[in-house]
């Protein structure tokens, strides 16, 4: 069933999001109204679409050329054509588009600062595990409107505080928190404008999935349409001495973590995971073995190499202070910290305490290098550089037997990168050269 609020649909931002959606929207027979700040863009977005579609400038006279308004997530509510848009309440996210399609029976949201892609990857292969036809996406990389093209009975979708703040009758059937801290903090004006967008799934008519130490912070509460994640005998899904015990749903029973999933924080993505398992009656077993052929996400505290005794690690996804500091504290060995990147308005010297007696040095880069230095000068050693590329040739000189050179930039990567990937790409093409300087 197609959105039918207008014939005519507006979408902000010519990005692979906005691009999807307006094919699904035009596919459907609505006329179709692009517009980006970056022209080139817009003409060359315009050519891979259906006749028919027409453009915009990206001013805020252009709200009136159409009835709704898809926003892609990338473009900031400060932005002033979206801030007419939402004067109008004609904004929608893509995520509603999903929910207005009613092709779904069941539809599972995961949202939170850090670990949304494993847990809803993980959630997913927990369903195939089960024999049930899924499809995950939306943040994760699939984006919402090339979903709608498939043939499955379940959607995971990975949803970011940009999508959910423009989403207006996005109504998951499980709705899943992970995680909750400063983040985002240049699209969003403060840290309750970013909770509040998360908080916009919590609670509903679905099923939650959340950390006990959130439940207040989201406005849920204990009982039968919550399921509580912790380390407390009164969690649901209590995680102790490498084991989770699942008290709910009239389950009493404990079930070791697998390998590869006994680090804290993912022991607590597990945790969420099963969660959803319960909550759905899917059999501990089966969401167990599910998770013990799971294959990590790439770029999430990964080895690297190991050059001379000092091991290369890389957690390029750690775009965020709460990641950054989880990634040191992970860290089995003094750490050589690779940090640095896009300015996001993050408080560097929140985390200081908490990374101060593992960071032995620190390599600053990027647009924040000078913040950095600035926050943590004299807790922490540290040098500054204009790229990742010289911070690490400068850690990898220093580092002897024993030390972790970590990459946990603790922002995004957009001042020199296009993604958090293609940085991680680098450090580890950095790694491999190395490796082969030292071998050969």
């Amino acid at each position: 069933m197609m959105p039918t609020l207008s014939s005519t649909w507006g979408v902000v931002g010519c990005g692979r999001s906005g691009l999807a959606a307006a094919r699904w929207l035009a596919a459907g027979g609505s006329s179709i109204v692009l517009t980006d700040d970056d022209s080139g863009r817009l003409g060359a977005a315009v050519a891979h679409l259906a006749d028919g579609v027409t453009t915009c400038s990206p001013d805020a006279d252009s709200a009136s050329r159409a009835g709704q308004w898809v926003v892609s997530p990338g473009v900031p509510p400060s932005h002033p054509l979206v801030r007419r848009i939402m004067e109008q309440g004609h904004a929608w996210s893509d995520l509603d588009l999903l929910s207005a399609a009613g092709t779904v029976s069941r539809l599972v949201a995961v949202t939170g600062t850090n670990g949304k892609s494993t847990v809803t990857q993980l959630i997913a292969d927990i369903y195939k595990a089960n024999g049930q036809a899924v499809a995950a996406g939306g943040n994760l990389g699939t984006p919402i409107a090339e979903l709608l093209s498939e043939n499955f009975d379940i959607a995971v979708i990975e949803a970011s505080s940009f999508q959910l703040f423009y989403a207006r009758q996005f109504e998951p059937d499980v709705s899943v928190l992970t995680s909750l801290a400063p983040d985002h903090l240049d699209w969003h004006p403060d840290y309750d404008h970013y909770a509040d967008a998360k908080r916009k799934m919590f609670p509903g008519r679905s099923v939650s999935v959340v950390p006990e130490g959130l439940l207040e912070i989201i406005g849920c509460r204990r009982g039968d349409d919550v399921l509580t994640v912790g380390i407390s005998a009164q969690a649901d899904l209590q995680i102790n001495n490498g084991r989770i015990h699942v008290r709910a749903k009239g389950l009493d029973q404990s079930v070791a973590v697998p390998h590869g999933f006994e680090p804290a924080h993912q022991s607590l993505n597990l945790a969420l995971a099963l969660g959803v398992a319960v909550a759905d009656g899917i059999a501990l077993e089966t969401a167990i073995s599910a998770a013990a052929s799971f294959k990590p996400l790439p770029f999430r505290f990964q080895l690297a190499g190991i050059v001379a005794g000092a091991a290369f690690v890389n957690d390029s996804k750690a775009t965020n202070l709460d990641a950054m500091a989880t990634a040191v504290e992970s860290a089995t060995g003094p750490v050589r910290l690779l940090v640095g990147g896009k300015k996001k308005g993050l408080d560097w010297t929140s985390v200081l305490s908490g990374i101060s007696q593992k960071v032995v040095s620190a390599y600053a880069y990027g647009e924040t290098a000078a913040d950095i230095r600035n926050a943590w000068t004299p807790a922490v050693d540290i040098q500054t550089f204009e790229g990742l590329e010289d911070a690490f040739l400068a850690a990898s000189a220093d580092a002897v037997a024993g030390d972790i050179v970590l990459l946990a930039p603790g922002t995004s990567s957009f001042d020199q990168y296009t993604s958090y990937a293609e940085r991680g790409r680098h450090f580890d093409q950095l790694v491999k050269q190395l490796v082969r300087e030292k071998t050969s």
